[in-house]
């Protein structure tokens, strides 16, 4: 019989332009949004690395962990 200790999952988010607006406000909304998704992270989420890229994007790659389960030392 085998049990989980710890679950987490690594995602890549993707934070991208919204073509209906003007380059500069799409910029600033994915600045926004960004920080808006930091702020709310609380302490289940680990952010592994952040890349931001030439045409205002951002691309954070997190570490996630899965509600009801232990984290172990996952986040270490």
């Amino acid at each position: 019989m085998k049990r989980i200790h710890s679950q987490c999952i690594l995602q890549t988010l993707h934070f991208v332009l919204d073509p209906n607006v003007s380059n500069v406000e799409a910029i600033e909304k994915v600045k926004n949004e960004v920080a808006a998704y930091k702020a709310q992270m609380g302490n289940r989420v680990k952010i592994v690395n952040e890349i931001h890229n030439p045409d205002g994007t951002v691309v954070l790659s997190i570490k996630k962990a899965v509600t009801g389960y232990s984290i172990g030392n996952y986040f270490d």
